[in-house]
């Protein structure tokens, strides 16, 4: 009985996909280098309903019978009275900027350039010799990075 070659019903989907993940890698690498190097801004907020929120009211002397200065107590009173009380208000807003990100650098340089080849303390035979790790010089490296560019 002769096989018959599966047909890949979703072929122009994947197609498209590629394509558009193609146009989209050169702000996905800049994206990740940006999350790696640190410096992204990162802003957290915190809205409440405007009848939730109550602030201390300042009281005023009050003078009694006698002309004696007394000092009410201090109430809570609506902060936003003029706002329906289910409308939101911001009431905490905290910004902090991200640290570079030590792994998140070192995976990006091993996808983009390669891993480097991890040296070995083998000995090498008779002369009990250990193999020396092969340097590489900083124009052999710029080479390197351009030919995979």
């Amino acid at each position: 009985m002769a096989s018959k070659r599966k047909v890949d019903i979703h072929a122009a989907e994947k197609a498209a996909a590629k394509n558009e993940a193609a146009k989209q890698l050169v702000k996905c690498v800049q994206n990740l280098t940006l999350l790696a190097n640190g410096g992204l801004e990162i802003i957290e907020e915190e809205w409440v309903p405007a009848g939730l929120v109550l602030i201390d009211e300042q009281p005023d002397d009050v003078l009694d019978q006698a002309n004696t200065r007394h000092q009410r107590r201090p109430r809570k009173v609506l902060a936003f009275p003029d706002l329906p009380r289910d409308q939101l208000v911001l009431v905490k807003r905290k910004r902090s900027v991200q640290a570079p990100d030590r792994q998140a650098n070192i995976y990006l340089l091993d996808r983009i350039i390669g891993r480097p080849e991890q040296t070995s303390n083998i000995n090498t035979g008779e002369s009990g010799a250990e193999e020396q790790p092969t340097n590489v010089s900083p124009e052999e490296l710029r080479e390197l990075w351009t030919a995979s560019a």
